[in-house]
């Protein structure tokens, strides 16, 4: 399923757009907001807007099939290949000539570490992360994980269900463990994740938010 989040920066005024494909980012692009385009209703009752939306600056992710590790870069005429590392976590990414420009390993909680690059050129960490560059904090997608003190800064929404009687740790170890949703932990890339996917329903989660009742895996 697709859907999208607009996001407007106050200070920068500019409008952020992000095209999401299930659970995974597809597109992502930005412009000013003097730049964004107005929705007009026609005569005939079409809604559309009146100027083409700006997208030069459009990035486009790859993932590798049936999984969340992303495996390229693409913006506009320009491509890049990202390899990750045993768990997921990009390490790498080279331009079309080969050429490496952008580098880094991770420390036990998940910080960037030997960075070699622009820390946002690839913004995902952990897998299943994602990088909120104003605070820090990476994006899980039902929760925010901080890595400096290696936890969510919110308690699991399916409580106990999610095996950590924390309620608010990560994983027991993050070399070989991951927490995609920000639910349940796993070493699976790929089985686990369709696992959990068919297990937790939508409608249970949102239950989850509005009444804090746990969410029954069978």
């Amino acid at each position: 399923m697709i859907h999208s989040v607009d996001f407007l920066e106050c200070f920068d005024r500019r409008v952020y757009r992000y095209l999401w494909d299930g659970d995974v980012i597809l597109h992502e692009w930005d412009y000013t907001e003097a730049d964004r385009p107005n929705t007009i209703v026609t005569e005939t009752g079409e809604v559309t807007l009146d100027r083409p939306e700006p997208v030069e600056n459009l990035i486009t992710w790859v993932y590798d099939s049936d999984s969340y590790v992303p495996t390229a870069k693409i913006v506009g005429d320009r491509h890049y290949s990202i390899i990750s590392d045993y768990i997921g976590r990009p390490v790498q990414a080279y331009d079309d000539n080969g050429n490496i420009v952008w580098q880094a390993d991770y420390d036990i909680y998940g910080n960037v570490r030997n960075l070699h690059g622009s820390r946002q050129f690839i913004p995902f960490r952990q897998l299943g992360q994602y990088e909120d560059e104003e605070t820090g904090l990476y994006y899980n997608r039902f929760r925010y994980y901080d890595p400096k003190i290696g936890n969510y800064i919110s308690q699991d929404p399916i409580r106990l269900a999610g095996n950590n009687p924390t309620l608010y740790g990560y994983v027991g170890d993050c070399n070989v463990w991951f927490d995609i949703f920000g639910l349940k932990c796993s070493n699976n890339p790929t089985g686990k994740m369709k696992e959990i996917k068919k297990q937790i329903l939508p409608d249970q989660v949102i239950e989850t938010f509005k009444d804090g009742k746990n969410i029954k895996l069978s």
